[in-house]
């Protein structure tokens, strides 16, 4: 197999048909950059491409192996299949694959000390401290899979994947995150919390009643403003969006009752892990404000995805 040819008879018929690399991608269900390399030397089209790549160029798909134009032979085109197999395999650029993978590595011991020092009784991780270490793993995660999707993977379906992949992680290490700083930071004991409600409440208790924290808030303002109401007002507005507008890129725009169900679900857990474990105080205050920010956010992409799909 000569790679040099192969590429450059892709090259020549792609501007022969008078297409840009981003046309001939878009055909094809690649990615631009997935053409740049096969013209340039640096891949070679996945064995599934082979037929519609060729379709597109107006070549035989032997033509294509062999780099070479009127040059048919369909007596050893599998045998030129096989071969052209192994060698695109052993010809591949692997250097994206290390760097996601040190990148990967880099992640793995950061967060392991991040892990150790939330849950150190001597060193404490402020909210602040918790934002910025998992903004940058999020940044590492995020550059390894793009990596891989912009300079290994050629074809759409799978840079689709990986972007899924990317969000999907972005979600655990948030929840990770949210659940380091709700519950397991904080210090609790499971044995001290049946002795009654009135002793074991430290964050607030026990609240069904719709809006009467929040109101409380409100009509009490000097009291609370700014820590308290910024964090428990405000906070519980924002600390969700991340996670509905996560669940979206990776589910997709689910209905609006099935989401409403899920996050219902989710903050049910995560309130009464809190009042189990005496860490918080399950109030259904903090659910709808969760829920109210949630929402925000669904709402808010589906009507941007309306106005960018008009343009």
């Amino acid at each position: 197999m000569d790679i040099e040819k192969i590429s450059n008879l892709i090259k020549t018929k792609r501007k022969e048909k008078g297409l840009t690399q981003e046309e001939l991608a878009q055909k094809i269900n690649v990615t631009e950059k997935a053409v740049s390399r096969w013209e340039t030397g640096r891949g070679t089209p996945d064995i599934s491409l082979l037929i519609p790549l060729a379709n597109t160029l107006g070549i035989d798909v032997s033509e294509l192996l062999s780099g070479i134009e009127n040059k048919k032979d369909l007596n050893n085109s599998i045998v030129k299949i096989i071969e052209y197999e192994e060698n695109s395999k052993k010809n591949r650029n692997k250097t994206p694959i290390i760097i996601s993978a040190l990148l990967y590595l880099i992640f793995i011991f950061l967060y392991l000390l991040y892990l150790k020092n939330t849950y150190s009784t001597i060193q404490h991780v402020s909210y602040l401290g918790h934002i910025i270490f998992n903004s940058i793993f999020a940044l590492l995660i995020s550059i390894a899979n793009w990596n891989l999707y912009s300079n290994y993977f050629d074809k759409e379906i799978d840079k689709e994947k990986m972007k899924k992949i990317t969000y999907a992680s972005l979600l655990f290490l948030y929840t990770i995150m949210i659940l380091n700083v709700t519950i397991f930071e904080r210090n609790f004991n499971f044995e001290s919390k049946w002795q009654g409600l009135d002793n074991y409440f430290k964050y607030g208790g026990f609240n069904i009643v719709p809006f009467k924290t929040i109101i409380e808030y409100f009509t009490d303002f000097g009291r609370f403003w700014p820590r308290y109401f910024i964090v428990n007002v405000i906070g519980n507005i924002v600390v969700f969006m991340p996670i509905q507008y996560l669940m979206i890129k990776i589910f997709g725009k689910q209905s609006f009752q099935r989401y409403l169900i899920i996050n219902i679900i989710i903050l049910l857990i995560i309130e009464s892990m809190q009042l189990i474990t005496g860490a918080g105080a399950f109030d259904i205050d903090d659910i709808l404000l969760n829920l109210l920010g949630m929402f925000s956010i669904y709402f808010l992409y589906i009507k941007f995805e309306k106005v960018f799909k008009k343009e």
